[in-house]
């Protein structure tokens, strides 16, 4: 997609980023938003606007839950299981099946072997 000037990009990206953040978070996302945004309002923003807007949304080359089930395999092999749960919830939420996600966990525990 093309846009005329900055600013258009940046109100896309941003309200692309919000529908995605939502779509993962589903109705958990408002709340994790004010958790974000009271703790680190800037990095909310920076999530919200460049990780969901700007590298996730446009899933030209793998789809919203191929993101997912690679933000899982990370999450696990780094060992961050505060994320680690949310990114579980919210492959579901994005249309991942169980097994999906059941064999991407296997594997991310293969890894740390």
């Amino acid at each position: 997609m093309s846009y005329p000037n900055a600013s258009l990009y940046l109100e896309e990206r941003q309200r692309s980023g919000r529908a995605l953040f939502n779509r993962v978070y589903g109705d958990k996302a408002e709340g994790m938003i004010r958790i974000m945004e009271r703790a680190y309002p800037d990095i909310c923003q920076f999530s919200i606007d460049m990780v969901y807007g700007a590298v996730y949304t446009p899933c030209k080359l793998i789809t919203e839950i191929e993101t997912e089930l690679i933000a899982i395999a990370v999450l696990a092999t780094r060992n961050i299981p505060k994320l680690l749960k949310g990114h579980l919830q919210g492959a579901i939420n994005v249309g991942a099946t169980e097994t999906q996600v059941q064999a991407i966990l296997k594997l991310a525990e293969k890894m740390q072997m």
